[in-house]
């Protein structure tokens, strides 16, 4: 079975690059293009990695969608693709601090090697606890 992945981005130019790129690796791709989107996303239908923007317009921002899916007690792995970092900053440190929320940091622009590395080096399929409440 092939690893699922989710992309959590409000643009859809990186939407295509990823399509791009992790097609020919066999990869499951879903996109949403807001963080309430992909919360009610992963509620539903179990992802290995979720690669997550911090700067989505409109709605919440990625730090507010990170700290839903953990309430909502989704165990994807998560890396944060971002250019926006030190705005987020304090966000973030306080996610895993108080709420021992995991993350990886991933600045755009981002290495696209880096990305296909990722998702080869994690295990499938998903195996995420996934509980509606």
């Amino acid at each position: 079975m092939s690893k699922t992945v989710l992309l959590i981005d409000d643009q859809e130019t990186i939407f295509e690059v990823f399509r791009d790129l992790l097609q020919p690796l066999g990869c499951a791709l879903a996109w949403a293009p807001s963080g309430g989107e992909g919360v009610r996303y992963l509620q539903t239908t179990p992802c290995d990695i979720v690669f997550l923007d911090l700067n989505l317009g409109g709605g919440m921002d990625g730090v507010e969608t990170l700290r839903r899916m953990h309430a909502a007690n989704i165990r994807s792995r998560v890396y944060i693709i971002t250019g926006f970092y030190e705005e987020y900053a304090d966000g973030l440190r306080d996610l895993a601090s108080r709420e021992k929320v995991s993350f990886e940091i991933l600045r755009k622009p981002f290495d696209l090697r880096r990305i296909r590395d990722i998702v080869a080096d994690t295990p499938g399929p998903a195996e995420s606890e996934v509980r509606n409440e």
